[in-house]
């Protein structure tokens, strides 16, 4: 095999790959990235084995080929160079960068030896705003379960049906679920479970310039496509709890409070929880129209914020781990939010004012 190409496409290339390759000191071929080259297209491969990535880079292919080259070491070298056009070879096992001023071998192993990276049929593709999509997963993805032990809450479920894309996460004490719309709708429901390392690779590799994403789906594999660049990845089998069961559907009180004044509240008060509990205390009076976060630590002493809010209903008190409390308000964009609470033994909701696509429901911490 034998290509020119400038250094800043070998560059781009490597850095959406590589990033996939890891030392695996049991099967050495997994720490490469697969160089191949055919009918004029270079393409760049490297998995975990759960996840493929390709992606295909612009250059002038002189000879067809293929070679696994180390993925850290050709990334780390070709990030070195200056020079702005490269000339690559590979005879049998290693390869060759040659600049106008520099020349270096990488000692590589034989293509045959990487893994298939499994074909999904393009068949029916799923459209999907990259703004849209990127938001959603931004929104959702840090309540995925952490701990493996319930594999069905460790990633992201997607309910596509219509032309509504329903992207949830849970770790069963707090769920984030965010509606955005498909640019075509599809004729068949589908549920999905998207494991949350194939959420942070996506979200790394799609870029912001290009307008949509792909997505397509078939048996276990789900394969995401954003211009040149193609992500392959196994999905998570089992049954995505019917969490709709928790979501509250009437409230007993409401409370509209600005978003920035809202997390400096939490965040002063989350000083003073207590360790391993990180209680905050918020308290809705409907009469005086505010709300008030507290906490209290015998160790440290005690915080307490009033913040002007409209409100309507009851007044109510509950209790929230401040962690969790702090990453529903940083997932929203909006300026205003809206607090729905029933009492203390129930789950509270905020969702951003004047916006139906997301809300975010955190269990309390009962006294």
């Amino acid at each position: 095999m034998k290509f020119t190409c400038l250094q800043e496409h070998i560059n781009k290339g490597l850095s959406l790959t590589s990033h996939l390759a890891s030392k695996n000191v049991s099967l050495p071929i997994l720490n490469t990235v697969l160089i191949h080259g055919e009918k004029n297209t270079i393409t760049f491969t490297a998995t975990n084995l759960e996840i493929g990535m390709r992606t295909v880079i612009r250059g002038k292919l002189e000879a067809e080929g293929s070679i696994a080259v180390p993925a850290k070491t050709l990334a780390d070298y070709v990030g070195l160079l200056t020079e702005e056009k490269l000339e690559v070879l590979a005879e049998g096992t290693t390869l060759s960068v040659k600049g106008k001023n520099t020349k270096t071998t990488i000692k590589g192993q034989s293509a045959e030896e990487f893994p298939i990276i499994p074909e999904v049929a393009k068949n029916q593709p799923i459209l999907l705003k990259t703004k849209d999509l990127k938001t959603a997963l931004g929104q959702t993805a840090y309540a995925v379960a952490q701990d493996e032990s319930r594999p069905e809450i460790s990633g992201v479920y997607m309910r596509i049906n219509g032309s509504t894309a329903t992207v949830v996460a849970t770790d069963s004490y707090r769920l984030a679920e965010k509606k955005i719309q498909l640019l075509k709708p599809v004729s068949e429901e589908l549920q999905i479970i998207i494991p949350t390392r194939t959420i942070q690779e996506l979200t790394r590799v799609i870029s912001d310039d290009v307008q949509q994403v792909e997505m397509h789906v078939s048996d276990n594999q789900i394969l995401f496509v954003s211009e040149n660049v193609e992500l392959v990845s196994r999905l998570i089998e089992g049954q995505y709890p019917e969490y709709h069961q928790i979501i509250p559907q009437e409230y007993v009180s409401e409370a509209t409070v600005n978003r920035e004044e809202l997390l400096k509240a939490v965040k002063g008060a989350a000083l003073f929880s207590k360790s391993g509990v990180n209680d905050v205390h918020i308290s809705l009076d409907v009469e005086k129209k505010q709300v008030k976060i507290s906490s209290a630590n015998t160790q440290l002493g005690e915080h307490e914020t009033e913040l002007a809010a409209g409100a309507t209903g009851a007044s109510t008190e509950i209790v929230f781990n401040h962690r969790y409390l702090l990453d529903g308000l940083n997932s929203i964009e909006n300026n205003e939010v809206k607090l729905l609470l029933i009492d203390g033994g129930n789950p509270g909701t905020i969702k951003p004012k004047n916006d139906d696509g997301f809300l975010y429901i955190i269990m309390p911490i009962k006294q």
